[in-house]
C-alpha cells in the first residue's frame, strides 16, 4: 500500500515499534551450602572462603546468582506515539510508537469503516500498520521476553487485556494470531517445554 500511486502524496512508511517497562536483573550474593554457618559473619566487600576450603581452593564461600529481580512498575495505560506523544491511551501494557495517519487535530489515529476517498486510505493504512507491523513487534516483544523472563508475574503482565478503542483491539486480534504458533506459554505438553507449537 505504501508504495500505490494513489498513496504518493501521503509519505506512508511501515515503520513501528513496542515499548515496555521490565524489570533490570540483580545479582545477589548467596552462601555454598557447605558454608552456612558464616552468614552472620560475612562481608560482602571482600572475598571469603569456606572453613573446608584450603588455600587455592574453588569452593567459595559467597557464590553470585540471579536470585532476584528488582521490580518496575509495568505501564498499566500505554500511550500512543507517532515520534511525539499523542493523547491516546492505548490501554495496553506497552507504549506503541508509529507512523500513524493522524486527524487534523493531531489528537487521535485516523480511525474509521465508514470513509470514502483519502480518509479510507488512511484509515486502512492504520489498520494494515496495527496488524501487520505492530503486531509483529509486540509479537517479538513476547517471544524475547519469555525467553528472558521465563514464566513470571512480570511476563504475564506485557500481555494484552482489553484495549481502549477499535483500532487497538484490531491490533491484539492480530498479535494473538501471530502467537498462537509461537512458543511463548508454558505448557505441560512436551515434557514442560515452553511453547504452544
Amino acid at each position: 500500500m505504501a508504495a500505490a500511486k494513489a498513496a504518493e502524496g501521503h509519505k506512508l512508511l511501515p515503520w513501528a515499534g513496542i515499548a515496555a517497562c521490565v524489570a533490570r536483573r540483580m545479582l545477589r550474593p548467596t552462601l555454598s551450602s557447605s558454608s552456612s554457618s558464616l552468614i552472620s559473619s560475612l562481608s560482602l566487600s571482600t572475598p571469603h572462603r569456606s572453613a573446608s576450603a584450603g588455600s587455592g581452593s574453588s569452593e567459595d564461600v559467597v557464590e553470585w546468582k540471579e536470585s532476584s529481580i528488582e521490580h518496575n512498575p509495568t505501564i498499566a495505560n500505554g500511550t500512543a506515539f507517532c515520534f511525539l506523544p499523542l493523547p491516546v491511551l492505548t490501554g495496553l501494557p506497552v507504549h506503541v510508537n508509529g507512523f500513524f495517519e493522524l486527524s487534523a487535530n493531531r489528537r487521535d489515529i485516523w480511525w474509521g469503516s465508514d470513509m470514502t476517498g483519502d480518509g479510507e486510505m488512511r484509515s486502512r493504512w492504520n489498520r494494515l500498520l496495527l496488524g501487520d507491523v505492530v503486531a509483529a513487534a509486540y509479537a517479538h516483544l513476547l517471544l524475547i521476553s519469555s525467553k528472558e523472563m521465563g514464566f513470571t508475574e512480570q511476563y504475564l503482565s506485557l500481555w494484552p487485556r482489553m484495549p481502549r478503542g477499535e483500532a487497538w483491539r484490531v491490533a491484539v486480534q492480530d498479535l494473538y494470531r501471530r502467537l498462537a504458533s509461537m512458543p511463548v506459554l508454558y505448557t505441560r505438553a512436551a515434557a514442560g517445554a515452553a511453547g504452544a507449537g
